[in-house]
């Protein structure tokens, strides 16, 4: 079936990766298609700047925004699984995991399988993270290495989140990283903020 997310972007074109978003997807940018951040400014995900980058505050969104679409056993932020990745991954690739959810503070965690049906979704997503990784000088290539690890912390996490894990689902086969459940427990989202700026991204 078509998708509308497909539709409704059209009209704008993008270069791969790195380059130029040249207009969004109505052909025109307006105030009502942006989204307002904590510190009020504008930004439209789809022509999103350096500039503006440099002036988020990414880490306060990452801690609000729940993963598995609040169907955890309590609320577990984008914020701490960010911050559990970067403390289980090699120290070359810690950089990537603070920022490799970036895009999630515009795109928010959909889960894979409605991200599945519109079929731009993904594509969009990586075009804003590459931005977001150029600013933080983080080589898209670093992305690919971590996702063996972004794959398998999901175990880590299903064992401690979800009380009966049931029949086998997408991802289920994998052998998780070892994280102590201690990292997986119930936390403010301060405190989530907290631990992430003291990550200390340059």
């Amino acid at each position: 079936r078509t998708s509308c997310f497909s539709e409704r972007c059209l009209s704008r074109t993008i270069q791969r990766f790195y380059g130029t978003i040249t207009a969004n997807r109505h052909g025109t940018t307006r105030k009502m298609e942006a989204i307002r951040t904590k510190s009020g400014l504008l930004v439209d995900p789809f022509t999103i700047t350096q500039e503006q980058i440099g002036e988020l505050d990414f880490i306060h969104s990452l801690s609000c925004i729940n993963r598995y679409t609040g169907w955890a056993k309590y609320p577990f932020s984008v914020g701490q699984h960010t911050y559990n990745l970067a403390k289980h991954v090699p120290t070359k690739l810690r950089k990537a995991a603070i920022v490799h959810d970036m895009a999630e503070t515009f795109f928010n965690d959909l889960a894979s399988p409605v991200k599945s049906e519109y079929e731009d979704y993904r594509e969009d997503e990586k075009v804003c993270l590459n931005r977001i990784a150029l600013y933080y000088k983080v080589p898209v290539s670093d992305f690919k290495d971590l996702d063996p690890y972004d794959k398998a912390i999901y175990i880590d996490e299903r064992n401690v989140l979800f009380d009966n894990i049931g029949p086998p689902g997408m991802g289920d086969e994998r052998v998780g990283l070892g994280v102590d459940p201690w990292f997986m427990r119930e936390r403010h989202w301060r405190e989530v903020y907290m631990d992430l700026s003291r990550l200390h991204i340059e």
